[in-house]
């Protein structure tokens, strides 16, 4: 069975319960965030429970009273010495029993279940047949565990129920409360527990510091907490009482405490999350204390309780210390810059060129013209608004506006005589239309005044220089310091050239940078300290680029990793689908593909190729290693590459064992061989017509005895009770069970009344002739009738047996049978006769076609050649009749031509049989058994198809199924042998 799905839809409660009552084996795993639960079922019990977390089983004994800090000392020494576990040195040492260890880790797995049983969101998945690692642990034995799922549901729900209360009181395990020390109120007084956890607090602590200081269970400690808070014992400390203990935690250096109160009250406190002040010291402190995330988030909502204030501009100082935290996400970007009203005009710029740098850089053109748009007043210039705005629609790919703003801000550069940013905007417009002869005009008018003017400069310094060189050539020294400064800045472009390709051109800056330290007065050193600036500020462009391009790489990398892990799931839910619809092997392809093309992405342990069991017939017991999995047919899951053995056990087959080697089989179909469970030789054979009651078989034996067995053990001295009713050597009586009597027929022309519970003779009738035919007894159970040997009928008052009627035939009588209110006679020579019970007058007296083959189910008769006689109705059948039995669901009888057919009133159904029937069959579950003449039995289903065969040692005379559902064939010899299984 696979059961899975979410905590938020179906409660821990109802799987435990479903779990208990179907009997399961297998682990439960239920997980929430990073915590992670195993429950190990066996048969619906509960008998291991790991958490992933060592449990200190010597802390639990000292809590529950039942060793000493000492013993516990000496039990540790040793186990440092030996290294064997800690319980199993206590118990040989005697300090406490297995039992005590047992009780203890129970009472612990208990109390982790109920909490358990609180968790509201999460995931849970049933692994069937699959048993955790720790269950291959030979120390396991030693913590056996066996918990009832249904106790623990129950005692969850109730400690549910209290739990809510105390949630309301105790809403969060960061709060902390007070004690009050001076004098506890005496009026209203706690249980002694609680007032001795109250003992043990501190002045001041946490929840989680009670729970730890606690020997109770979890649940204990809180209820216990909640009750002295409740009578005044403890209290919740205020809001205005945490920053001096903020401080505290600060000063000590306690980051984790400290980092998890700011949590707290901004999380749960409804002053501290509603003050601004407060949220955006707590984000300061946080990024303090190196937890950046978090940080950023308090210093947001901070932000943003200002702006709900009005108060712009402390928003505008949050979010602009939130900007220098660290790389703030765009959306607090955005954030931040509609809270810029009366911020600087450089803060602004800031703000707004980071925006625009980040919404170019990640291609979101048409957020970055929204922007533009509600922040054009923000530019202190138009032109470079407008090249913005054109770099915005040609990356939306709208050219022709693109060009048209471009147009606009170079008139504007026009105007400001901007040469070099002309000359970038004409750039701009030749790059999207490289056709304009016009714009290539313009650039090189544009780039030939800009030579000029370059030239002019250039001659200028020519004319610097010429009189700089005057004063060297008049000045020797500086000179020489000049020429030296040259030559060293020479060296450094050398080391430039040579690192040019290095990321980080340290290198270069370092010799440009001693250049100008060095030769601080010489023509070179500003020279050296621009190239300086300029190699630095290439150096963080490469860096920026290269971090570009691993971020890329990065999300490339990410997009691949998660293609492949959805193609891996989308894999694995074929293979889950494919085991659901019932086609193994192509699940197991899809796992086996699983495997081999994933296997960086999946969990190999967790793998398991589903195994198709199937046994013939179905229903058998499966035992896979000596564990059982259930019957036949299932789905057994194993790991890839494994062997185990495989038994099947049916009851009234022999067992079935295989041992499975994963050689990409998905199905294994066993058949199962019929056996027989015990055989007895009883002193005669019997007589046909076993009958069933209250778990006795009453037996007509040809020795003239009626016996009863109980149903399940038949042999010579077992009978309950026998009864001497017929003659040695000659066909047994014919009995009939009435309420709790029978009525006995025999050829001894005994007519009997027996206590069919003893055996005890109620009352007898001698008849003059042989009986030939079995008792038939009216619907009312007032009347009896018979036939004998001589032609006669006779009918009795069955209460006394005293007999009220005769009617005298010439030829022997072979049926009679009550139709209702009609009593119906056939004898040899196919004389069909009516009598009315009312007087008993002669009604019908007709001739049939055929001998008859037996009685029918409400009073009709079947001829031998397959007629169904009804009242008056004949009906044909296609099948002529022989071996009629009667059922509970009809007349079931066989032909000479290999067929069966089954009546129930004047509907029938019929089918094959593989052989010529000894006997009448029997009906069973899902088809009939056939005793053959060729000494076999079969067992068929409907459709006439042989599910089993037995062979036997003689002839079937008739066969038998006992309320407890075995089958009982008795032979021709006296023998009887008992099938176990095949129930009706």
């Amino acid at each position: 069975m696979t059961l899975k799905g979410q905590l938020q839809h179906f409660g821990l409660g109802e799987v435990f319960q479903t779990l208990a009552l179907n009997q399961h084996t297998g682990s439960l795993i239920v997980q929430r965030a990073n915590d992670k639960k195993i429950i190990y079922f066996t048969t619906g019990s509960i008998a291991l429970f790991s958490s992933g977390k060592n449990i200190r089983i010597g802390s639990l004994l000292i809590n529950e009273g039942k060793i000493t800090a000492e013993q516990l000392d000496a039990a540790l020494a040793e186990q440092q010495r030996c290294g064997k576990l800690l319980g199993l040195i206590l118990i040989e040492q005697g300090t406490v029993s297995r039992d005590d260890i047992q009780a203890v880790l129970r009472r612990k797995v208990e109390e982790e279940l109920y909490d358990l049983l609180l968790w509201e969101e999460g995931t849970f998945e049933f692994l069937p047949g699959h048993a955790p690692p720790e269950l291959l642990d030979p120390n396991q034995q030693y913590t056996e565990l066996s918990i009832d799922p249904k106790a623990v549901l129950m005692e969850g729900l109730r400690q549910l129920d209290e739990w809510k209360s105390i949630e309301r009181q105790l809403p969060d395990q960061r709060a902390l409360f007070r004690r009050i020390v001076t004098s506890p109120p005496p009026a209203d007084t706690p249980s002694a527990a609680a007032k001795a956890l109250w003992d043990k607090l501190p002045r001041a602590c946490s929840v989680r510091g009670a729970l730890e200081a606690s020997h109770d269970t979890r649940f204990q400690t809180l209820k216990e907490l909640h009750q002295l808070l409740a009578k005044g014992w403890l209290r919740l400390l205020e809001f205005d009482e945490y920053p001096p203990i903020l401080k505290q935690l600060r000063k000590a250096e306690k980051v984790g405490e400290c980092v998890e109160l700011y949590a707290y009250l901004c999380e749960s406190n409804e002053h501290a999350k509603n003050d601004p002040a407060f949220v955006a010291e707590a984000g300061d402190t946080l990024i303090e204390l190196q937890e950046r995330d978090r940080g950023a988030a308090l210093l947001f909502q901070a932000m943003q309780l200002h702006a709900e204030r009005g108060a712009r501009a402390e928003s505008w100082d949050v979010g602009f210390r939130l900007i220098d935290c660290g790389t703030p996400s765009l959306d607090h970007l955005m954030a931040v810059w509609e809270v810029r009203t009366g911020a600087n005009a450089k803060q602004k710029a800031r703000v707004r060129d980071t925006i625009v740098e980040r919404l170019k850089r990640e291609s979101r053109f048409l957020e970055l013209a929204a922007f533009l748009s509600r922040s054009e007043e923000d530019f202190e210039s138009r032109a470079p608004l407008l090249l913005l705005k054109a770099e915005a629609q040609r990356g939306l790919g709208d050219s022709t506006q693109a060009i048209a703003l471009l147009e606009e801000a170079n008139a504007l550069l026009e105007e400001s005589h901007d040469l070099r940013e002309q000359i970038r905007c004409a750039r701009l417009i030749f790059d999207i239309d490289p056709t304009r002869a016009d714009i290539r005009r313009r650039m090189q008018s544009l780039l030939a005044i800009q030579e000029e003017e370059d030239k002019r400069k250039q001659r200028r310094f020519t004319l610097v220089g010429m009189a700089m060189i005057g004063i060297l050539i008049a000045v020797i020294p500086p000179l020489r310091y000049e020429l030296k400064a040259r030559e060293r800045f020479e060296l450094a472009r050398l080391v430039e050239a040579a690192y040019a390709d290095s990321e980080t051109l340290e290198k270069p800056i370092a010799s440009y940078r001693e250049v100008a330290a060095s030769f601080a007065w010489s023509t070179r050193a500003d020279l050296a300290e621009s190239e300086a600036f300029r190699l630095e500020a290439l150096a963080e462009k490469r860096r920026a680029d290269a971090a570009e391009r691993e971020k890329h790489q990065q999300q490339a990398d990410r997009e691949a990793r998660h293609a492949r892990q959805a193609e891996a799931l989308a894999l694995a839910e074929k293979a889950r689908v494919a085991e659901e619809q019932g086609r193994l092997a192509e699940a197991r392809e899809h796992l086996r593909l699983l495997l081999h093309d994933y296997t960086a992405l999946v969990e190999l342990d967790r793998v398991r190729f589903p195994l198709g069991i199937e046994s013939t017939p179905q229903g058998a017991e499966v035992f896979v290693e000596g564990a059982h999995l259930g019957r036949t047919p299932l789905v057994h899951h194993y790991a890839p590459g494994g062997s185990f053995s495989v038994e099947l056990r049916l009851k009234g087959y022999r067992p079935a064992l295989r041992d499975f080697e994963d050689d990409g089989t998905a199905k294994l179909a066993i058949a199962m061989e019929r056996a027989e469970a015990a055989r007895t030789q009883l002193y005669a054979p019997i007589h046909r017509g076993i009958v069933s009651f209250k778990g006795y078989l009453l037996v007509a034996s040809r020795d003239g005895w009626i016996y009863s067995f109980a149903e399940d053990f038949i042999s010579t001295q077992s009978a309950r009770w026998r009864f001497k009713a017929g003659l040695e050597g000659y066909p047994g009586a014919h009995i009939r069970v009435f309420a709790d009597t029978l009525f006995v027929t025999s050829l001894s022309g005994q007519v009997l009344r027996l206590d069919a519970d003893n055996g005890a003779k109620l009352w007898s009738f001698e008849d003059l002739a042989p009986v030939t035919t079995a008792p038939a007894i009216s619907e009312d159970g007032r009347w009896v009738a018979f036939g004998n040997e001589a032609g006669t009928t006779s009918v009795l008052d069955a209460s006394s047996g005293e007999r009220v009627h005769t009617l005298a035939g010439v030829f022997p009588v072979e049926v009679v049978v009550f139709d209702r209110s009609v009593l119906r006679i056939a004898d040899r020579a196919r004389q069909l006769r009516a009598l009315r019970s009312e007087d008993w007058a002669l009604v019908s007296d007709v001739s049939l076609p055929r001998g008859i083959a037996g009685a029918v189910p409400g009073g009709g008769l079947l001829l031998d050649d397959g007629t169904l006689c009804l009242g008056d109705e004949r009906k044909s059948l296609p099948v002529p009749a022989t071996n009629v039995r009667t059922t509970w669901q009809g007349a079931l009888y066989a032909s000479k031509d290999r067929r069966w057919v089954l009546l129930n009133g004047a509907e029938s159904r019929s089918g094959p049989l593989p052989v010529v029937a000894a006997c009448a069959p029997l009906l069973v579950r899902d088809g009939l058994v056939v005793a053959g003449r060729d000494g076999n039995v079969y067992g068929l289903d409907t459709s006439g198809t042989t599910r089993w065969m037995l062979a036997v040692d003689g002839i079937p005379i008739d066969l038998c199924v006992t309320a407890s559902g075995n089958l009982f064939l008795f032979m021709d010899s006296g023998r009887a042998l008992l099938l176990e299984g095949e129930a009706p």
